[in-house]
């Protein structure tokens, strides 16, 4: 049996997950102590995060593997990059409904051996992108789902945290009833959080009813007492976790901000970053990134180099310099601190404190910041809309539940292994 502890004031979880090129960066920042929850490590870049999974592993940071079932179930996935390594790929691509008998064995016997080698401490489910409650691939999922928890258990890692991805249209949970039944179809479910893959949504796609949506189908999910965490939603899922809609978020090193499925079913772009996109420029003030060509033209305006270039040392010794040369390092250190901030806070003040600290202060700051740099007129836009939105949601209600963070499984070993929160 699952016990799962409610601490008073438990934080928010903060999850990296690093792409090609970005193990050395997030390596650094592990050695550093920086206050992570936990790491998505990925198996087609298994050899280039060796020495990221163990530094991880050395100071208590948890470490969760993605299964890349969803991407390999989708339509072209034999042309994503590496995803052929996976040693799960030829039965993971086959259709949800084909995952029966043999196959099924197999895919989580394979699972299980990779998370036992490597010791991980997490694993995200072998879920697929579904299309509502009634979707057949949900069966499957769910069964899948508990096939790998007996599983793991048999080969005496009972202490391994199974999270749920749940990856669904944003649009079918428009009926709250929808949440609803997904929560009581989830709820006999021994998993250990839910992990939220809503499309089409994140840092540079959100509006109003999006963002209402999200949030209610979160009040809905917590109904089955897991911890929620946003995948990929990067600056706007601190909106999501200070009104409680979720216990922590998940994102890249300045990039994995959204969560589109059209961005994987499209045919991968060619030449020298069809893998590896260049990072962005976080300028935590605007709640926005901006291409470091676009910083740098920013910058050269005396006032935004007063302003906006980082004035912590320990982030960016250089200021605004550092934050164009080492701009993962910046967005993610600032990432953190967020996170962590919002985390301190006891949960019935994070609501004024986004709103009153964070929201109002980057609208306002927009106004001018677009004038100088026009491509920050859309995040000014999403950002006046949604301070309307979730003003008037404040004046309506106030949170009286609020999402837990993922702390791994409960059991004789979890005690050993509990990710940090922030």
């Amino acid at each position: 049996m699952t016990l799962r502890l409610l601490p008073t004031n438990p934080g928010l979880a903060l999850h990296l997950r690093p792409g090609l090129n970005d193990h050395i960066e997030l390596q650094r920042l592990v050695v550093e102590d920086q206050p992570i929850s936990g790491v998505v490590f990925d198996p087609v870049l298994a050899t280039r995060q060796a020495e990221l999974l163990d530094a991880c592993r050395g100071r208590g940071i948890e470490t969760v593997l993605d299964t890349r079932v969803m991407e390999l179930a989708l339509p072209g996935s034999a042309d994503r990059a590496g995803l052929g390594r996976v040693p799960w790929a030829p039965i993971g691509r086959l259709p949800a409904a084909a995952l029966t008998g043999d196959a099924s064995d197999e895919l989580i016997e394979q699972v299980v051996a990779y998370v036992g080698r490597n010791r991980l401490g997490a694993v995200l489910a072998p879920t697929h992108f579904i299309s509502g409650v009634d979707d057949p691939a949900f069966a499957v999922d769910r069964r899948l789902t508990g096939e790998l928890r007996v599983a793991l258990d048999r080969q005496g890692l009972g202490s391994v945290a199974i999270y749920y991805p749940l990856a669904i249209p944003l649009a079918a949970l428009r009926d709250g009833s929808v949440s609803l039944q997904l929560a009581h179809r989830l709820q006999a479910m021994d998993i250990d959080a839910l992990w939220l893959r809503f499309h089409p949504f994140g840092s540079s796609e959100f509006g109003p009813v999006k963002l209402l949506t999200y949030i209610t189908a979160c009040q809905n999910l917590m109904s089955i007492r897991l911890p929620l965490l946003a995948e990929r939603t990067g600056t706007i899922g601190l909106a999501l976790a200070a009104f409680g809609a979720v216990g922590g978020i998940e994102c890249g090193l300045t990039l994995g901000e959204r969560f589109n499925i059209s961005d994987l079913l499209r045919p991968p772009a060619r030449g020298s970053n069809a893998f590896s996109p260049p990072a962005r420029v976080y300028i935590p003030e605007l709640g926005a990134f901006l291409s470091v060509e676009a910083a740098t033209r920013f910058f050269e305006n005396p006032l935004m180099r007063a302003r906006y270039g980082c004035k912590d040392a320990g982030c960016c010794p250089k200021g605004w310099s550092s934050m164009l040369g080492e701009p993962k390092r910046h967005g993610s250190v600032r990432r953190i601190d967020e996170v962590r901030r919002l985390g301190e806070t006891p949960p019935a003040e994070r609501v004024d404190q986004y709103l009153e600290t964070f929201l109002r202060p980057a609208t306002d700051a927009l106004v001018q910041a677009a004038k100088v740099e026009p491509s920050l007129d859309a995040a000014r836009r999403r950002y006046e809309h949604a301070r309307v939105a979730l003003g008037a949601l404040r004046k309506r209600s106030r949170p009286t539940e609020f999402a837990l963070p993922p702390r791994g499984r409960r059991g004789p070993a979890a005690g050993k292994r509990q990710p940090r929160s922030l």
